[in-house]
């Protein structure tokens, strides 16, 4: 079963801190688990198996069937459901996407501006220059 929950820890997480933190449980017991200096415990167990509700039982305590309950609708829940993470990620990333929208609209002005206090164009120059 240990395997299974590390199996379980490199899918979900990307370390047994994070993959604690998911599960609501101490990093320091979760560690003792898994390295056998403790028994696995039942609140572990039901930890990780609250926490990823499309997670297998049979699967986990077992090693039977396979890691995700439905295989099609696991696959299909986790693109749709967003991590507070990736909903995280996804706000920076659409603030910088409008500040970059403002700040294209503030150069285009600008240009515009530029352009009616330089009205000369490098020919213009040149006939200026010549003349």
């Amino acid at each position: 079963m240990i395997d299974r929950i590390k199996t379980l820890i490199a899918t979900k997480a990307r370390s047994v801190r994070e993959f604690a933190e998911l599960i609501g449980v101490k990093q320091v017991t979760l560690n003792q688990q898994l390295a056998g200096d403790r028994k696995l415990s039942l609140d572990i167990i039901s930890s990780i198996l609250n926490s990823f509700e499309n997670i297998s039982a049979e699967w986990l305590l077992r090693g039977a069937g396979d890691m995700y309950k439905n295989v099609e609708a696991s696959t299909n829940a986790e693109i749709e459901e967003d991590s507070p993470k990736d909903k995280f990620y996804k706000d920076i990333i659409f603030t910088y996407q409008e500040r970059a929208k403002e700040y294209r609209k503030k150069i285009e002005y600008l240009e515009a501006e530029l352009a009616k206090a330089v009205p000369f164009t490098e020919e213009e120059k040149k006939q200026s220059k010549s003349a």
